[in-house]
C-alpha cells in the first residue's frame, strides 16, 4: 500500500508541475511487482528456505514497483 500511496502522490505533484510522464518507467515498475511476487512464491515453495532478508528485498521491490508503475501512468486512464 505504501508503494500506491508514493506513486499517487507523486502523480499529483507531476500534474501540478506539468511533468513528463514516462510510460517505460511504468513498465519497469510493472516488472518489478512481478519479479517481487515471484520472489515471494518461489521463497514459498522452494525446498530450502531462502534467508529470511530476502523477503525484505522482496518486500523493497513490490513498493518501488508500485510507485513507479502509479506515479508514471500517463495522465488520461
Amino acid at each position: 500500500y505504501l508503494g500506491v500511496i508514493g506513486g499517487l502522490l507523486r502523480r499529483h505533484l507531476r500534474a501540478e508541475n506539468l511533468g513528463f510522464h514516462s510510460v517505460t518507467f511504468s513498465h519497469m515498475g510493472k516488472l518489478m511487482v512481478l519479479a517481487g511476487v515471484v520472489g515471494y512464491v518461489i521463497s514459498g515453495i522452494a525446498p530450502v528456505g531462502l534467508p529470511i532478508a530476502s523477503l525484505y528485498v522482496f518486500s523493497s521491490a513490490v513498493a518501488v514497483g508500485a510507485t513507479l508503475y502509479v506515479g508514471n501512468l500517463p495522465p488520461r486512464l
